[in-house]
């Protein structure tokens, strides 16, 4: 029987095997509008400027307070 990896397990078997990650557990934000950029930008801890449609940009939200 084998036992299911928790993320941090699991992410480091596909760093060093090649494989998919399942990220489904995180958030994921759509939005619309001409100024979506910069307000997504007021509301993480990353920069957009990472991002791409082929690459993800990792961060953390903040509140209203600019706060985790």
């Amino acid at each position: 029987m084998r036992i299911k990896a928790d993320s941090a397990e699991e992410y480091q078997r596909a760093i060093k095997s090649g494989g998919i990650l399942n990220l489904s557990h995180r958030a994921e934000f759509h939005l619309t509008g001409a100024d979506r950029e910069r307000f997504l930008n007021g509301q993480i801890t990353q920069s957009l400027r990472a991002a791409s449609s082929r690459k993800a940009a990792y961060a953390c939200a903040l509140d209203a307070r600019g706060k985790m």
